[in-house]
């Protein structure tokens, strides 16, 4: 009631008006008018409660009234908005062309300058502030669906892809332009056929199959076959697979799970806009990819309500809000991808397939920077403690026969190695070594890559290292368990995975962990909201070994990360299995709420038996 009734102070009198907001779209019905009061001030404060109740559902009904006479923003209203822009900019583009003389060839390039860099401001200014530049777009909009009496509410489906259409067509007219200074032959029917593919809206089907009568008119009149009059080869007309391919050949990766990432982000250019060639990627399909990717789902492959989806399955689902914002792909997964094409455009510039890298300067910039620390969640000593609760944890490896599953993410959360580390394991990896100190032995997992086991790899020349295994695994008879696997003449600690292309045993397991049990225990985020997973498990060692004041040098060497001195990296000789464990291993513990120890001896297994 209070947001109806206002009471104003006039000349020290008060008066009361009962106060209504006129929703955007319907402002132009009442002059462009945003707010209107009606005077209630002879009216008891009881009478005037009641009358601004009556006036509000009076105004709610005729604001529904009003929308009951507006049409809604239909697939064929968005066509013949778009048909209407695409001649404007295609217009526009010809008086860029006017204004560029014909015979100086200092003032083409000097029109085909401005053109690009019209082109790059408006690029960074969508990836920089998107939501400024929509505002500034829903104006535009709201005016012509206003006065093609259509409702206007940006919320919809309809009106944010011709939203989308609109940034498309925007970005695609510096392209005509260009091509029209360089005198490339491209006529209006070119363009119009360019947008009609990129928006894949059949704007012009006629316009098509004038062209295909055409076509088959000049080839039966002069009896040529279709391929002479169709352009001829060139480098800039490859397929957009073909130069994928040839890409691909040619680099070589380290890493092969990088090698993978950057297959599949390519791969996904070709999913977007199909077999196209190299040369007919320009900025709009740029930014057009980019609002895709943010649509998408971060693991569609391993999901199964997405699996089977095709790209444009996935976006047509982000756009109706099926996918959840929260399930997305981050916006560091969306650059990444961005910057794997940007490398790869770089690449067919210098080899002569493009002319330019569109994908140049059109990452996502982050809402607010962050550390990468910050960027990074852990599982916390609480949700730990759950995770590891002797009831569920053993029902959930043991009782279940999953030895794997039962080890590995211990392993994990007392020495910080990365999964597929610990799943390719042999036993000769586990070794002993003597402390030179106290002549005790140390017990270590050796993690090095063998000539002779190409099965095994690692992330980078950093991670070959020795970590000392960790007293609370050594006292759940971890040994006791290595020599009955030596008695049965077992190579490798956990024979039961499969690898994936040869080298990667982690697939298994990692799916447990992240798709079944964390998700039946409820345990998906942190406290402050942020995913997390199995690798959760090294960062919580890694920022446990901080909290607990160890010098970087040493955690760096523990979880097998550089140490950002190429003296060190290059001439350091590796800590002594000693120091490694009173320095780090010995210092990852685990408290309660109380801060207690949490006990894990509850989860002792007695090998022999099982």
């Amino acid at each position: 009631m209070k947001d109806y009734l206002v009471v104003r102070t006039i000349k020290s009198d008060k008066y009361r008006f009962f106060s209504c907001c006129i929703p955007k779209d319907l402002q132009s019905y009442f002059n462009n008018r945003s707010k209107f009061y009606l005077s209630i001030n002879s009216a008891t404060n009881k009478q005037a409660r009641l009358i601004c109740q009556n006036l509000n559902r009076i105004t709610i009904e005729l604001f529904a009234e009003i929308r009951m006479g507006m049409r809604s923003l239909t697939l064929e209203e968005i066509k013949k908005i778009l048909r209407v822009e695409i001649r404007k900019q295609i217009l526009w583009a010809h008086h860029v062309n006017e204004g560029t003389s014909e015979h100086d060839i200092h003032n083409r390039m000097n029109s085909l300058s401005s053109v690009s860099d019209q082109e790059h401001s408006l690029m960074k200014k969508i990836a920089n502030d998107e939501k400024s530049y929509d505002k500034e777009l829903d104006g535009k909009l709201t005016s012509i669906l206003e006065s093609l009496e259509i409702d206007s509410s940006t919320k919809t489906v309809a009106y944010k892809q011709l939203r989308r259409h609109f940034k498309s067509l925007y970005l695609l007219r510096y392209d005509w332009a260009r091509s029209l200074i360089k005198k490339s032959g491209r006529e209006d029917d070119d363009f119009k056929k360019e947008a009609d593919e990129m928006l894949s809206l059949d704007l012009y089907t006629d316009l098509d199959r004038e062209k295909r009568v055409i076509k088959d008119q000049i080839i039966q009149s002069h009896n040529i076959s279709s391929e002479e009059i169709d352009e001829s080869s060139s480098l800039e007309s490859t397929s957009l697979s073909t130069v994928i391919d040839a890409y691909l050949d040619e680099k070589s990766y380290d890493n092969e799970k990088t090698a993978e990432k950057i297959e599949h982000a390519l791969k996904m250019l070709v999913e977007d806009f199909g077999e196209i060639a190299i040369n007919r990627i320009n900025s709009a399909k740029v930014n057009l990819f980019k609002q895709h990717l943010q649509l998408l789902p971060s693991r569609r492959n391993q999901l199964a309500i997405y699996r089977d989806k095709s790209f444009h399955e996935l976006v047509m689902m982000g756009e109706k809000n099926i996918i959840r914002t929260k399930d997305r792909l981050s916006t560091t997964s969306v650059n990444d991808t961005l910057g794997f094409l940007g490398t790869f455009f770089k690449w067919t510039t210098q080899n002569g397939y493009t002319d330019r890298n569109f994908f140049e300067g059109v990452k996502i910039q982050k809402k607010r920077r962050t550390h990468v620390r910050d960027e990074r969640a852990r599982y916390t000593d609480k949700q730990i403690s759950k995770l590891f609760d002797s009831k569920t944890y053993l029902e959930y490896t043991i009782q279940r026969n999953n030895i794997a599953y039962y080890w590995v993410p211990l392993i994990a959360l007392f020495s910080g190695c990365r999964i597929n580390e610990i799943c390719s394991l042999y036993l000769d990896n586990i070794i002993k070594l003597k402390d030179k100190n106290s002549g005790r032995d140390i017990w270590c997992f050796n993690l090095l890559e063998e000539e002779h086991r190409s099965d095994k790899r690692l992330k980078n020349s950093a991670s070959r290292r020795i970590v000392p295994i960790h007293d609370e695994i050594l006292n759940l008879d971890f040994l006791k368990f290595v020599k009955i696997l030596e008695r049965k003449k077992n190579e490798r600690l956990f024979e039961e995975l499969k690898s994936y292309k040869g080298h990667n045993y982690a697939n298994s397991v990692q799916r447990f962990w992240n798709e079944r049990y964390t998700r039946d225990l409820g345990i998906e985020t942190d406290d402050d909201g942020k995913r997390v997973t199995f690798h959760s498990l090294r960062h919580a060692v890694a920022d446990t070994l901080k909290q607990a004041n160890v010098d970087t040098k040493f955690i760096n060497e523990h979880q097998g990360h550089s140490q950002g001195n190429i003296d060190l990296d290059r001439y350091g000789k590796h800590y002594d299995a000693e120091i490694l464990y009173e320095n780090c291993t010995r210092r990852i513990i685990y408290e309660s709420s109380r801060g207690r120890k949490i006990d894990f001896s509850r989860l002792r297994v007695d090998w022999e038996v099982f």
